[in-house]
């Protein structure tokens, strides 16, 4: 708090200086709300190259590595599985081809969580 000289103020100024306090009640900081507990949204992506040398080495690793037998028979074994419906097996597919990505490195997982701050949004 600023400490004021009054004769110093009357010297300044014709007019009455007019002082006033105003309690605050908000000192400590409020509690924050709950934020729901929502699982964060996952996300892949595709590994970039840095410049136009290396743009294609993750088409080049994807590739090498798709064309193995044992990639090949992995996948025929959940394509040609009959006991699945049409959309378990998409699903199957689908997990196995990320987690095959993954594995060979052409592929990051991301999670992207909701902001604490509600303000950016």
């Amino acid at each position: 708090m600023v400490k004021q000289d009054r004769d110093i103020l009357a010297k300044l100024t014709d007019h009455t200086p007019l002082h006033t306090r105003l309690p605050i009640h908000y000192t400590r900081p409020l509690p924050r709300q709950q934020q729901s507990a929502t699982p964060p949204k996952v996300v892949y992506k595709w590994v970039e190259g840095t410049s136009v040398f290396n743009y294609s080495d993750s088409a080049k690793t994807w590739r090498d590595y798709t064309h193995t037998d044992e990639f090949r028979t992995a996948l025929l074994t959940i394509v040609d599985d009959t006991s699945l419906s049409n959309e378990a097996r998409s699903q199957a597919v689908e997990s196995f081809l990320l987690q095959q990505a993954l594995e060979a490195g052409v592929v990051v997982k991301r999670e992207i969580r909701e902001p604490s701050n509600p303000n950016k949004l």
